[in-house]
């Protein structure tokens, strides 16, 4: 059996759990606004899609963030808040380092350019696995489920989308994937992706 070229994760919901309400409220504490209204001028304004679609720089992203909610967030502070509402998988990172030592692993999510920048610094445990493969959205001004966001990664990674597996807690992720060519698992359990993974001849302990 030849083994797949490159797996790919998705960020929130597999190699972590993301507690939104926990960002939120991480951030209350440095401006005045209550929790609903934050969540109102960032994200149901569509303001932090288009960050994730590529729209604007780190720099540009802070002050704009800053604006919408009237306050003076530095980064490191951005990244504190963000760092609260990241709880790392531990079964799936677990897996995720096994399979580096067989073949190409990347993550790809739907994140804007500030997290890009200080990734290390809020998800330390993925960062030490995937090293320079952690792919964001905004670095190509695409979102999943975008068949061309995932062609693009494959490119970036030097491997075809039919030498790929991907995993994510989306349908519709899943469903642009594989328009694009990667075979590709709906994610629910740590245990259920392990047993795909090991049907293509992977090791995942």
């Amino acid at each position: 059996m030849t083994l797949p070229r490159a797996v790919v994760f998705d960020m929130d919901g597999v190699l972590s759990r993301y507690d939104k309400a926990r960002r939120i409220a991480e951030l209350s504490h440095h401006c005045t606004l209550a929790p609903e209204e934050i969540d109102a001028r960032i994200w149901r304004s569509g303001f932090d899609s288009e960050g994730d679609a590529g729209h604007f720089s780190a720099e540009e992203y802070l002050t704009e963030f800053n604006r919408r909610l009237e306050a003076e967030i530095t980064a490191e502070e951005w990244f504190e808040a963000s760092r609260a509402a990241l709880v790392p998988n531990g079964a799936v990172l677990a897996i995720a380092n096994a399979l580096s030592k067989q073949t190409r692993i990347a993550i790809l999510t739907n994140n804007g350019p500030l997290l890009a920048a200080g990734f290390s610094e809020v998800f330390p445990r993925a960062a030490a696995i995937f090293g320079g493969n952690a792919f964001f959205s905004c670095m190509f001004n695409k979102t999943k489920p975008d068949p061309d966001l995932f062609r693009a990664v494959t490119d970036r990674l030097g491997v075809s989308p039919a030498q790929t597996l991907f995993t994510d807690d989306s349908e519709r992720h899943i469903d642009g994937a594989r328009m694009a060519g990667l075979q590709a698992h709906h994610f629910e359990t740590a245990e259920g992706l392990a047993i795909w993974l090991e049907s293509f001849g992977l090791r995942t302990s």
